[in-house]
């Protein structure tokens, strides 16, 4: 029983759609073709990559002790089939075979996410013995915009419910599945979506046709919106003008060295105890090692090795990183385009790019996301607008010699706890009627991301640590022998007494908070807000302006 993977081919302009080899990259592999050869309702050619035999990574280091063993060598294999059918006319798939096979395409020729809608339209409940239906779901990769671009791919031990896993609808953005079939017979016991689909069949070649067609119409059903109807609060950009606007707007930041809300990194899940560094294009033989991807890195290698004044739309997609093992073997290449990820607005919508794909914003989803911004109260404490420039530990102090008596600087003033591995700041600036303000001078998402998870980590600790209470009243007395502010050194505490409050300092044009706040931002700011208020906590934030 072959395990087969479809991608979805989309349909190139300007080139003749009889054309397979457009949809494969020749230009960085060596390959051997074969065919077309004609189906019962499809043509189709095979493309073949194999490497040289090497030595396994480990060798050279049990060879150096035990000089007569003999280690074989290996050689990775990978191959894609491109399927074109006859009816409908154009409709073209690839079926990738090994590990590798993805690489073997070009990174602009297949639809993202396809797999994944198809793979939640086959789900589903497994049945056991003497037991009730489980859910479909074995096993989530989720990707999550936070402070940093966080990957996480879960599993359980049997096929069990979405909720089981623990995901976050609000902020853990879903990019494969595996699930249980619905229909075992066609599709195998197990089926996995993300941008392909992967399933086991007993057909033989002369029904991809028919398979294809199958991987379609599972595609275009609808029933994966009874349980997980919230993913089309994301939905692929098509109009070519939008897609070339959004483009612009990306390439024009980067340029402009704005990234607050963009970022580089690894469009997938990576096995970081097979990669040591990565390598830009211009790095070339260069003994330049990269631990982690930076998008100021990228900028600087531009000009300085390339002699560019920025990137454009043909670089980004042209040129290549990898990611390479300790012998310098690639474990994982993309395109810079693929790498990147981030928001942005235009036409009065809001937009993700992921994984070179950009995503509109269901304007539904984002008037409620709105609304459940709006409706946070401005903080209790009087704040004064920033002066142009000063920065954030500046409006600090200013801010608190503003309030007078009735408020403590505590920014940078750290706290242990054994529950954290890094020390906490308890609060910006303290307020005697028990207000704790932490501040943020920017507006990108991963500086906001940090606001509001100190505000969220300092909160819960102060309600459940009595030993970090203790610790922040000990830190508080060195600071100040106010008695207004004696109030963390008891053994329990009333959290509705509490207010955490966000101050972000900006130049808001006249715009409010729920207008002005990047997308991911306002996720994590609901989030964070409805998780203290469980705790019994008042929680508020205030759009601090900008004076001259």
């Amino acid at each position: 029983m072959p395990a087969l993977t479809f991608y979805r081919l989309r349909e190139l302009t300007d080139i003749d759609p009889t054309d397979l080899d457009q949809y494969v990259d020749t230009d960085e592999h060596e390959l051997a073709v074969y065919g077309p050869i004609d189906g019962p309702d499809f043509r189709a050619k095979l493309y073949v990559s194999s490497g040289e035999p090497r030595p396994p990574l480990w060798a050279d280091f049990l060879c150096s002790a035990f000089d007569t063993a003999v280690i074989p060598s290996a050689t990775f294999v990978a191959a894609v089939l491109v399927v074109r059918l006859n009816d409908p006319p154009n409709a073209a798939f690839a079926i990738g075979f090994g590990t590798i096979a993805r690489y073997l395409l070009r990174n602009d020729v297949y639809s993202r996410a396809y797999g994944l809608r198809a793979a939640l339209n086959l789900a589903g409940s497994s049945t056991r013995p003497g037991k009730r239906p489980a859910g479909p779901m074995v096993a989530v990769e989720t990707k999550r915009h936070s402070a940093d671009t966080v990957r996480t791919r879960s599993q359980a031990a049997r096929a069990t419910t979405f909720e089981a896993f623990d995901l976050d609808q609000l902020r853990d953005v879903v990019g494969g599945v595996t699930v249980t079939a619905r229909d075992p017979e066609t599709w195998g016991t197990r089926v996995t979506g993300a941008d392909a689909l992967h399933f086991s069949t007993q057909h033989g070649f002369n029904d991809l046709g028919r398979l294809c067609r199958d991987v379609e119409t599972a595609h275009d059903q609808e029933q994966y919106r009874i349980q997980f109807g919230w993913l089309d609060h994301f939905q692929p950009v098509t109009d070519p003008r939008t897609l070339d606007l959004l483009e612009n707007k990306v390439i024009t930041a980067i340029n402009a060295g704005q990234l607050d809300d963009l970022d580089l990194a690894p469009p997938e899940v990576v096995d970081w105890t097979r990669i040591d560094t990565f390598r830009f294009h211009f790095d070339g033989i260069r003994k330049q090692r990269r631990p982690e991807l930076r998008l100021p890195d990228l900028i600087n290698g531009v000009r300085q090795y390339d002699g560019r004044e920025g990137v454009d739309s043909h670089l980004l997609r042209s040129r290549k990183i990898s990611a390479l093992n300790a012998d310098g073997r690639p474990e994982g290449q993309w395109s810079i385009w693929r790498c990147l990820s981030g928001e942005l607005s235009a036409e009065g919508s809001s937009f993700v790019l992921d994984d070179g794909e950009f995503w509109r914003i269901s304007g539904d989803y984002l008037a409620d996301l709105n609304q459940s911004i709006a409706q946070i109260p401005e903080t209790a404490a009087r704040l004064p607008a920033a002066v142009a420039g000063d920065r954030e530990d500046a409006y600090n102090r200013f801010a608190v010699r503003s309030l007078g008596p009735h408020a403590l600087l505590l920014d940078r003033v750290l706290v242990r706890s054994s529950r954290r591995t890094t020390a906490v700041e308890l609060c910006d600036i303290l307020t005697e009627d028990r207000c704790l303000i932490h501040v943020k001078r920017h507006l990108g998402s991963r500086d906001l991301s940090h606001l509001f998870s100190q505000g969220r980590v300092s909160a819960e600790l102060i309600q459940n640590d009595r030993d970090f209470r203790a610790a922040a009243h000990r830190k508080i007395g060195e600071t100040t022998s106010d008695a207004r502010f004696n109030f963390l050194d008891v053994p329990d505490i009333e959290t509705a007494s509490f207010e955490v409050g966000f101050a972000i300092v900006h130049s808001w044009r006249g715009r409010p908070l729920s207008e002005e706040l990047p997308f991911f931002s306002k996720i994590n700011l609901r989030r964070t807000a409805e998780e203290l208020q469980s705790r019994g906590f008042r929680v508020s934030c205030t759009a601090v302006g900008v004076g001259r």
